[in-house]
């Protein structure tokens, strides 16, 4: 997040740095261009423009001048991408209408590579970029991702000693404060890397009741990264920490209907989210002369949740819910890769065990959990689960004249296990399944490249505990098929990029209203079809001025689905042709971006973003959906040569107000609907000094 390389976000926004230089229509200078955007989203290093895929991705700088700094930033510059954070700091996320909130993964989260199965919405701090990549990336990947992933890439030690730090205050008692150090420990061989943050905010939502603000926050953490290299190997390890203390568990109203927007909630106890995690990752690197490279990647990860809720939202404590969640997840991959020749092949392995404990009980009190003999609560639920998955992976590519042929495999068998740790009953789901890939481009010119892809991609099947009962759901499937163009213009002052997609989505899962019992069950309810387009342009307008945009359409319509129970009305209606919830219509964003000197050592700089998006539905039968709504946040900054840096910035300018999330009673078994709440405007300035 401090200074570094501008990147642009290509298949749906690319956004480009501006520097000095002549006007559009004079000579071009090197400082003119657009920067050329390199990734590793195919674990490799390439020009974003050269892959037949959509993947946009974010640089250090623009991620420092769009101010992002929680995953659901990336909403307003991304289309058909719907992320949101949930009430229990998990991310609720749906790529082209693929995905389930609030019920598994189904886009993956990385960080280097290692994928996250909690904690994915920590603070961005010292990345050096985001990369998002659309569709499931089995053949590449070791996890399963039936949507797509998300890749958080940490900056890596430098090779001359250097330290920066950052301060920032805001409305909100917003205090935040980060620091890294870099550089070399023992000459060429050992380097490392120490980046530690403190961000703290007073939250926005009133509660009557309390007589006080709800949702306070700190989150703390820190990175050490260690480089050590020798000959054609080279070691990395790094190892993180994060606590997060947050009275945003469960941190929900009950509106009267969807149209009503509110920042007061009733709650009977003070919420509170407390997590602490750690992860140590050892990546070995080494390299057979020219010919391939092999990397190992051995992560474990560990975490403790304590969370505590009024569960039903009035001021009588009548359900008061805790929860404790502790997961450990170890894996191992390998992978081997090319290095040169026209061949370019990648082969892996994959194998993760990933277990957890939970437990929930009525909170007055938690005597079973705590052992405090002042506690005399009742324990709701407490089960033990064991999720494992293997995995083998291929992919090549090959290139013939203007034509480049690319295919993939990966084969995969899943074992998931959940014990019902109170009434001692366990149910598993198990299975193996091949998700091929298969793509084709056609180079027009050497800056304008089409393709056409073919994807499969599969969330396993699992086992989830809710309100007491476990259930087994059959896995998820998608069919993917993409057709695409990419190009640049005006020796790389302009770039367009276009995407239109079709995706057949088998055994969507949701929760749901069972019609026999009443009460609510996590189950698939049947299949959709998913379509839509993706459009961006960036352009080089002056020497200092650059604009992006971007566009993007989805439908996720469902197919034939006779006999769903509508908990709205109490009938039995067919969903066929109803559009899918958490979908929206439409999602678009502009980027302006201007940078211009002011004498040799000053550099000013402005930013607006802004994101549009439109009606989406909240449940199966569409019987309620949100507004479109727009978001806009802008910046200033001024740089002082090399060292120093000002800035300040606004989030959701004009205040709009929107729910995360929305649902009526019916349809969760509750007698309040329930709303989450869109965050506040907010201000930031900041400083930062770089040694």
């Amino acid at each position: 997040m401090k200074h570094g390389h501008r990147f642009t976000l290509c298949g749906l926004l690319v956004a480009a740095t501006a520097s000095t230089g002549p006007a559009w229509a004079d000579a071009v200078a090197a400082g003119d261009q657009l920067e050329e955007i390199v990734v590793t989203a195919r674990k490799r290093a390439e020009d974003l423009q050269s892959i037949p895929a959509s993947v946009s991705a974010l640089g250090a700088t623009q991620i420092h001048d769009a101010h992002v700094t929680r995953i659901d930033d990336l909403a307003s510059l991304m289309p058909n991408l719907n992320i949101t954070t949930r009430a229990d700091n998990t991310p609720d996320v749906v790529m082209r209408g693929v995905g389930a909130f609030g019920v598994t993964q189904g886009v993956g989260f990385y960080v280097n590579d290692v994928q996250l199965f909690e904690g994915q919405t920590v603070r961005a701090e010292d990345l050096e970029r985001i990369e998002v990549l659309k569709g499931p990336q089995g053949t590449l990947y070791g996890g399963s991702n039936i949507g797509g992933a998300i890749k958080y890439i940490t900056k890596k030690p430098g090779s001359d000693p250097e330290a920066e730090a950052t301060v920032e205050f805001g409305n909100l008692q917003t205090r935040n404060f980060s620091g890294a150090l870099s550089g070399p420990i023992a000459g060429d061989a050992l380097k490392g890397r120490l980046s530690l943050f403190d961000a703290t905010s007073d939250g926005f939502v009133q509660d009557p009741t309390l007589n006080r603000t709800l949702g306070h926050s700190n989150e703390r953490g820190g990175r050490l990264t260690l480089e050590y290299t020798a000959n054609d190997t080279e070691v990395t390890l790094h190892l993180y920490g994060n606590r997060l203390r947050s009275e945003n568990e469960n941190l929900y109203y009950a509106p009267e209907d969807v149209s009503v927007y509110s920042r007061v909630a009733t709650a009977n106890v003070l919420p509170h989210f407390n997590r602490d995690l750690y992860s140590p990752t050892l990546q070995i690197d080494h390299q057979f002369g020219e010919f391939a490279r092999l990397t190992s990647i051995t992560s474990y990860f560990h975490s403790e949740v304590n969370a505590r809720a009024d569960g039903d939202h009035i001021a009588l404590p009548l359900f008061d819910v805790t929860q404790i969640f502790h997961k450990n997840i170890w894996s191992q991959e390998l992978r081997l890769a090319s290095l040169a020749g026209d061949l370019n092949w990648l082969l892996g392995a994959f194998v993760q065990n990933r277990g957890s404990r939970d437990f929930e009980a009525n909170t007055q009190m938690l005597s079973v959990i705590t052992d405090d003999p002042a506690d005399d609560g009742v324990l709701l639920s407490a089960n033990h689960a064991e999720r494992r998955e293997y995995a083998g992976f291929a992919n090549a590519s090959y290139p013939l004249g203007q034509w480049t042929l690319e295919a993939g495999l990966r084969l995969e068998h899943f074992d998931n296990r959940l014990t019902d740790t109170l009434n001692n009953v366990t149910q598993e789901a198990s299975g193996t399944v091949l998700l091929p890939k298969a793509s084709v481009s056609y180079a027009f010119k050497p800056d304008v490249m089409g393709y056409l892809s073919i994807t499969r991609g599969l969330q396993p099947a699992d086992i989830l505990q809710a309100h007491g009962e476990i259930s087994g759901f059959d896995s998820e499937k998608t069919l993917n098929y993409e057709v695409g163009m990419k190009s640049s213009f005006l020796d790389s002052r302009l770039r367009f990029n276009a995407a239109a997609f079709y995706i057949t989505y088998d055994n969507r899962l949701f929760s749901t209203i069972d019609g026999a019992t009443l009460a609510e069950v996590t189950k698939n309810v049947g299949p959709s079809h998913n379509y839509g387009i993706e459009t961006d342009v960036s352009a080089r307008i002056t020497h200092s001025l650059t604009v992006s945009a971007g566009f993007g359409v989805t439908q996720a319509v469902w197919d034939n689905i006779p006999g769903y129970f509508n908990p709205n009305t109490g009938e039995t209606i067919n969903l066929k042709g109803l559009k899918a919830p958490y979908t929206p219509a439409y999602q678009g964003t502009v980027t302006v971006d201007w940078k211009h000197p002011l004498g040799n050592t000053l550099t000013l700089g402005a930013r607006i973003d802004a994101g549009f998006t439109g009606a989406q539905w909240w449940n199966i039968s569409d019987d309620y959906r949100e507004k479109p709504y727009q978001v806009v946040n802008a910046g200033l900054r001024l740089e002082i040569g090399e060292s120093w840096r000002l800035g300040a910035n606004v989030t959701n300018l004009f205040d709009t107000q929107y729910h995360t999330v929305y649902a009526q009673g019916p349809d969760i078994g509750s007698p309040r609907n329930v709303g989450g709440f869109s965050r506040p405007r907010q201000w930031f300035v900041s400083a930062t000094g770089r040694f």
